[in-house]
Formats: C-alpha cells, sequence, structure tokens
C-alpha cells in the first residue's frame, strides 16, 4: 500500500478482517469467478457453443474450488 495514509491502511485492515472470514470465503470465490471468469472468453465460448453446460460446470466448480483454497490459505496465514 504504498503511498497510503495511515488511516486508509487502518481502515483496509479492518475491512479485510471483517470479510475474509471462512464463513464468507465460498460468497467471495463465486462473486470473484463469476465477475472473472463468466464474463469473459470462456462465456463468449460457451454462447457460440464451443463448451458445453456440462463443460462449464466442471469449470466454474473447479474455479470456486481453487479459489476457495488460496483464500483459506490466505486467512489461515500465520
Amino acid at each position: 500500500m504504498l503511498g497510503k495514509s495511515d488511516e486508509a491502511k487502518n481502515l483496509n485492515e479492518a475491512a479485510t478482517s471483517e470479510i475474509l472470514l471462512k464463513e464468507n470465503i465460498s460468497t467471495i470465490a463465486k462473486a470473484i469467478t463469476h465477475f472473472v471468469f463468466r464474463n469473459g472468453p470462456v462465456e463468449n465460448m460457451h454462447a457460440n457453443r464451443q463448451l458445453s453446460q456440462d463443460d462449464m460446470k466442471t469449470l466454474n466448480k473447479f474455479m470456486v474450488n481453487r479459489l476457495a483454497y488460496v483464500f483459506t490459505l490466505i486467512i489461515e496465514e500465520p
């Protein structure tokens, strides 16, 4: 956080401690997957019938699970 005031740093830490809770990980992972993954080239491929519905389910589940794992590692960091 280069160039951030102490107040901005404190607000960021407070927000992070409230948001990055175990009970929020699944929701955060799903939201990020939707924002990054479903609103991009993969969704276009699906719309153009290059990916089946089963392919999309597999890819979405993979992305959500991987993101949830990464977020779990982040919040459990000692």
